[in-house]
């Protein structure tokens, strides 16, 4: 997947209720209050914390050819694996309120978030001020049907996906709130 450069945008300070559907989301939302609660702690002290949270979902790609993302659990080397094997990749629902009725996610490329990171900690190591909270994405998404099959496509492959039941707690639509030019 080519690199695009996030957008971000400014999240508000108060802090959205976790989604008990994602069991990911609680811990790291705990995570962010638990950064914001010692900023303002250390906030008049001689070494003040100066904190942002970067949030982000689904992270695909690599920066080199030698550091590649080989998780058993994530999209796209599911898909490349099932493909090199002669599978047919799996798609977990198609029945979801989407407009291809398969999962919506907002994926961003490893590299534009290591690019985050530097430029996030070299603004605080600066001074210059920032949001408490980013979110990191496009704003739009992409179906799980448009990547199989690009994929697939890509691949030069004649296979079809096969469609199973979906994952329980997958929810329909996952991407971020970004705003151009909000970082």
């Amino acid at each position: 997947m080519a690199s695009t450069a996030p957008r971000t945008s400014r999240s508000s300070t108060r802090p959205p209720a976790p989604r008990r559907s994602r069991p990911t989301a609680s811990p790291r939302l705990i995570g962010e209050w638990l950064i914001r609660d010692q900023v303002k702690a250390t906030a008049e002290s001689d070494a003040p914390l100066r904190a942002t949270s970067l949030r982000y979902f689904n992270v695909v790609g690599s920066g080199t050819p030698e550091v590649y993302d080989a998780s058993p659990h994530n999209l796209f080397p599911k898909v490349i694996r099932a493909i090199k094997a002669g599978q047919a990749p799996l798609i977990f629902g198609d029945d979801y309120d989407t407009p291809d009725g398969t999962c919506v996610r907002d994926y961003v490329h490893v590299q534009d978030l290591a690019h985050s990171h530097v430029a996030a900690a070299r603004m605080l190591d600066a001074g210059r001020p920032l949001a408490p909270v980013y979110n990191l994405g496009s704003g739009d998404g992409t179906s799980v049907r448009e990547i199989v099959g690009s994929l697939l496509e890509a691949a030069g492959s004649g296979l079809e996906p096969v469609v199973k039941d979906r994952r329980p707690g997958d929810p329909a639509r996952i991407v971020a709130r970004g705003e151009p030019g909000g970082g």
